[in-house]
């Protein structure tokens, strides 16, 4: 069993009780092929396979769902589908790249998330070669449009609970509304900066981790909380009751009146000192309906903020990735294997960063370069070179609509004639020299 980082457990700021949940030592492999198409199609088959803490193979057929929590994303949308207890495979052919869905939806105890996933495939013809950029992005669940939104249900939250507390104690002697907007103001500001800082906490190397607390901690004070003396931790007891202590006191001064004036001492139902975990359960009860209740609202907003890649509560992921482009492999950042590329990734990588998957390669259009008499026989490095040119050099089109006219007209020398336009006239020679099989390159094996 892996342990978590520790929940915030009494804090007028959360108003809730992150309950103890037991965390997982299961495993679930994620692998993943593709096959592009050269008309821009593709074909995928996804394996999700779970193994038991202790490496067994599951006997449970809904197991991954169970135990796991996890299911294949848009099962509706797979041309085969297979599950066995602790395995699910599917197949598939897209007609475009864009019609791929998300791999893998999370179940969490209210709702259902799928992965961020978004991928691309560009096809350009560049004259005498076609080019395909692949790209696929893997993200948490979780992202920054998700942890807005859950700052604004967190926001909605505290003012649901604030406002059921505030009638049982003074009736309608006191207004809520500028305790409200404390919590709209004040409050958001200083939650806004602190609770995007969660993710990422599991897995960063203890230096790090020392690093980032130093950062909250420098909110809190820049935001005037009092720190408690010899804690460096934010979320640490002491600190969370100073913490708790400031937003009462912030809180009563927005209520006060000339005519009613409201202490700290006069907001009893404030969760705060040794009876703070009694305190959040009334106010769970009353405003909420219960603990339950409240654990199950929060359990979605605070997984917003921490990733749920994040969390201590799932099992272990790896990723095991594979892509098979069109034509001839040219630039990649995965690692190049047999006829495709592959990369290999955990789960701690997609909390810290969207995981991106590029593939570039190219096919020699062989009619076009027979009618210009041109060589065939390319090396990497100058394949490289072709594509830089009549690619990323060739932004307005010029260079290509030169060559396009050489091969109609069945002649190389149009890349080499005198009244070409400077600026274009060095990048058509060098491409001329590259394609001229008369003239020898440079060579590759430098």
């Amino acid at each position: 069993m892996r342990s978590g980082r520790g929940a915030p457990a009494r804090s007028a700021l959360v108003l809730a009780l992150v309950l103890p949940a037991a965390a997982c030592d299961e495993e679930v492999v994620v692998r993943v092929a593709t096959h592009v198409w050269p008309q821009g199609g593709v074909s995928r088959r996804v394996e999700i396979l779970g193994r038991e803490g202790d490496g067994t193979k599951p006997k449970e057929q809904d197991w991954l769902r169970s135990r796991g929590r996890v299911q294949l994303a848009s099962a509706e949308l797979w041309g085969r589908l297979e599950e066995t207890p602790g395995r699910v495979v599917a197949e598939g052919t897209f007609a475009r790249v864009e019609d791929l869905p998300p791999t893998l939806a999370h179940r969490s105890d209210t709702t259902l998330v799928a992965d961020h996933s978004r991928t691309t495939l560009e096809v350009a013809d560049l004259v005498v070669l076609k080019r395909w950029i692949y790209r696929e992005t893997l993200g948490d669940p979780y992202g920054a449009e998700e942890a807005s939104l859950a700052l604004e249900a967190l926001i909605a939250l505290f003012k649901e609970a604030l406002r059921e507390e505030l009638r049982r104690t003074f009736g309608d002697r006191v207004d809520p509304a500028p305790a409200e907007r404390f919590l709209d103001g004040e409050a958001r500001a200083l939650l806004g900066e602190l609770l995007p800082s969660l993710r990422r906490g599991e897995s960063l190397s203890a230096a790090k981790a020392a690093a980032t607390q130093g950062d909250w901690m420098k909110v809190l004070t820049r935001h005037g909380v009092p720190r408690a003396a010899g804690v460096d931790d934010p979320f640490a007891g002491p600190q969370i009751d100073l913490l708790s202590t400031w937003c009462r006191e912030r809180v009563a001064k927005a209520l006060s009146t000339p005519e009613y004036p409201v202490s700290g001492d006069d907001l009893a139902f404030w969760p705060a000192g040794d009876d703070a975990g009694e305190k959040v359960e009334a106010i769970a009860a009353h405003a909420f309906g219960g603990e339950d209740a409240l654990a199950s609202r929060v359990e979605t907003i605070l997984a917003a903020f921490s990733g749920y890649y994040d969390s201590a509560t799932k099992p272990h992921y790896r990723f095991e990735t594979r892509v098979v482009p069109p034509g001839r492999l040219l630039r990649t950042n995965g690692t190049p294997d047999r006829d495709g590329v592959v990369w290999f990734f955990r789960d701690t990588e997609v909390v810290e960063q969207e995981q991106v998957l590029e593939v570039e390669s190219v096919e020699l259009l062989e009619d076009a370069l027979r009618s210009l008499g041109a060589r065939r026989d390319l090396a990497p490095l100058h394949l490289l070179q072709l594509t830089d040119l009549l690619g990323a050099r060739d932004e307005d089109g010029a260079l290509r609509e030169l060559l396009a006219e050489a091969v109609r007209r069945k002649r190389l020398g149009v890349l080499r004639q005198q009244e070409l336009p400077a600026r274009i006239a060095p990048r058509a020679r060098e491409l001329a020299d590259l394609l001229d099989p008369d003239v020898a390159p440079l060579p590759a094996d430098f």
